[in-house]
């Protein structure tokens, strides 16, 4: 059902997307639909998955009784997430990019994707890109607009919700990568709490 509703918004926001200055008000609608049916997965797939261990008895409270559960089941979460945003990034890198002429070059692919390919999901670009120019790049965006209404009781449960919520937009990069060629491990951090919604994303390109 999750993977059902995410296929609608990419499909919604394909839509508004063909005429920015025409549709810009109905892209900031599938934009702001979009965060809360993401907010809702989340916590759908929380509710069947929960991380908690409870003290009483397993099932008593519709929690769970260990430590390796609670592991297994952000596994899950994780990769559901992932698997989510990878399809959609596939499916919105093969729109923007096609047509553009052919890249070769991993610097120009990435630079791509902190360009086009984000102006045309977020309406605007990146804030920051650096590489070792070793096939590692980190790229920092200081006003996520996906994780302007995360908060939580202490600035740990609120960086663990912020990395959850990052998931989907790190399965979103790696799927672009792979439609323009590229292979990669991409994972998101959040470096200064107090500092959202700014975060970052380090991107690892396999060789070969």
């Amino acid at each position: 059902m999750c993977v059902y509703w995410t296929y609608i918004y990419a499909k919604i926001y394909t839509l508004t997307h063909k005429s920015r200055t025409i549709n810009h008000t109905m892209i900031e609608v599938a934009d702001g639909c979009f965060q809360q049916l993401y907010g809702e997965i989340v916590r759908s797939m929380l509710e069947r998955y929960p991380w908690q261990v409870n003290s009483s008895e397993k099932g008593a409270t519709g929690g769970i009784s260990t430590a390796e559960e609670a592991a297994a089941h952000r596994e899950a979460v994780i990769i559901k997430l992932e698997a989510m945003g990878y399809d959609v990034g596939c499916r919105f890198a093969e729109r923007t990019a096609r047509d553009r002429p052919r890249m070769f070059e991993p610097l120009d692919v990435i630079k791509f994707v902190c360009k086009d390919f984000w102006i045309a999901i977020f309406t605007k670009q990146i804030d920051k890109l650096q590489t070792n120019h070793r096939g590692i790049f980190v790229v920092q965006d200081f006003s996520f607009r996906w994780l302007t209404s995360i908060s939580a009781a202490t600035e740990q449960e609120t960086r663990e919700m912020a990395l959850l919520f990052l998931v989907f937009p790190c399965g979103l990069i790696r799927g672009a990568l792979a439609n323009l060629g590229l292979t990669a491990i991409v994972n998101a951090d959040v470096p200064d709490v107090r500092a959202l919604p700014g975060c970052l994303f380090n991107i690892k390109i396999k060789q070969g």
